[in-house]
């Protein structure tokens, strides 16, 4: 993978996170936990994802920092103080995965195995 297709893939992520953001939105309500909640509170800190994958790609992939886990830490407080569980929290996640892989599909053609394992990585440290 050329630096080329990464910078092109995080700009585009950066360019189009309120986009993202949407259809997550959009898939993450079909829990029943989420379905009552605000647009800025169902976000929280879901839209620091982007940053800390683009950090990530740009860094050619790390393994969590420390903005990434207390951003996390925080997000899994106010989840659990609007009444999330545990299985809700990590659904959530796995919904922006999925969101992501397709993203970049739509994105580069392929699920590029660096873009795809460094999304993998910073969502694994999140959860």
């Amino acid at each position: 993978m050329t630096n080329a297709v990464v910078e092109s893939f995080v700009n585009e992520l950066l360019n189009k996170q309120n986009t993202l953001l949407g259809e997550w939105r959009t898939r993450v309500r079909t829990l029943e936990s989420a379905r009552r909640l605000d647009i800025p509170t169902l976000n929280d800190h879901i839209p620091g994802l982007f940053e800390s994958i683009a950090q990530a790609l740009r860094l050619s992939g790390i393994d969590g920092d420390a903005a990434l886990r207390a951003n996390s830490t925080a997000h899994g407080m106010q989840r659990q103080w609007v009444g999330y569980d545990i299985v809700e929290v990590i659904a959530e996640y796995n919904v922006m995965r999925s969101v992501l892989h397709d993203f970049v599909i739509q994105t580069t053609g392929s699920l590029v195995p660096n873009i795809v394992r460094t999304i993998n990585d910073v969502i694994d440290e999140a959860i």
